[in-house]
């Protein structure tokens, strides 16, 4: 610490071109601006500043760590102001729109760690499997899950949109229902099987009731398969997995315990494709409150630490 303390004395003297100015700057004494200096040049081996009695040049020496200092100068200014921003910004109300399995698994577990950290923050969880604006419910970031496969990805939405996860989906049934109706071991066969489907969107809806993607010679394959049940909500889709109504695909996160539990069972796994992507999305805008900002950044933190427990 005392050496960034002196390479920014350093600078003041450089910056006020005699040792007068830059004591006064510093609010100590000529004599103390001297020894400090002295003492830099010492441990360094060269001489930094030439003096004269009217004024102070930089050696060549000097002006390398001139130029180096005032990389640190505003390092430590941008610190010391977002030290002061957050001071000034950690209370009041943040509002959080979720898909609600999300928003049940990921979000409120870490709004307990979040308002113990920060008390004085206020948050207010919406829950929703809609995709409306979060703007439009007066939410200032939303946190939504999205499936895709193969090389498909988030449309533009016009918000900023941090990814948070990336996670496969597993093909699962319960031990029950492989006993009553068999396991398919080929993606045609689900046709003659109880298929639950999961979706976000009218369309998607329409499409996933009546094909999956499946991934066969490094090229994805929709096959037709026989919908029995349809919602955009996983965990009553996991629910009726694991009550042994059908098949249906299941978060990782959520898939591995029951597996692990012997309680369901994962199918067609050399042909699975589809993976769920989560997102925060916020508002575009240079400015982002410092409430805002440290709740993205940490809810990303949490769910990488849950994810490194796989």
């Amino acid at each position: 610490m005392n050496r960034i303390q002196d390479i920014l004395l350093f600078k003041q003297v450089a910056d006020s071109k005699n040792f007068s100015s830059a004591a006064e700057k510093l609010e100590i004494s000529i004599s103390q601006v001297s020894k400090r200096l002295a003492k830099l040049e010492k441990e360094l081996g060269v001489v930094l500043i030439q003096r004269t009695t009217r004024n102070s040049k930089l050696t060549a020496a000097g002006e390398l760590l001139y130029s180096r200092a005032q990389y640190i100068s505003d390092e430590v200014s941008d610190a010391w102001n977002a030290v002061i921003d957050m001071k000034d910004e950690l209370y009041g109300q943040i509002k959080v729109a979720a898909h609600v399995s999300i928003g049940l698994k990921l979000v409120t577990p870490f709004i307990d760690i979040f308002t113990k950290r920060y008390p004085l923050i206020d948050i207010d969880l919406y829950l929703d499997d809609s995709d409306i604006e979060f703007i439009s419910t007066g939410c200032d970031l939303a946190v939504r899950g999205y499936i895709f496969y193969g090389h498909q990805g988030l449309n533009d939405s016009g918000f900023n949109a941090k990814k948070i996860s990336s996670l496969p989906l597993r093909y699962c049934a319960s031990q029950e229902y492989i006993k009553k109706y068999g396991c398919p071991t080929l993606p045609e066969q689900l046709i003659d099987h109880r298929c639950l489907s999961f979706y976000r969107s009218s369309f998607a809806k329409n499409q996933s009731k009546q094909e999956w993607p499946f991934l066969i010679d490094d090229k994805i394959h929709l096959f037709k398969v026989n919908s029995v049940f349809s919602t955009n909500n996983m965990d009553a889709l996991q629910l009726l997995v694991e009550k042994g109504v059908g098949i249906g695909p299941i978060p990782y996160y959520s898939s591995q315990q029951l597996l692990n539990d012997n309680k369901i069972v994962e199918l067609l796994t050399e042909y699975a494709c589809i993976r769920a992507d989560t997102f925060i999305f916020y508002k575009s805008g240079k400015h982002i409150p410092t409430r805002i900002r440290l709740f993205i950044d940490e809810l990303s933190h949490y769910v990488s630490g849950l994810l490194n427990k796989f």
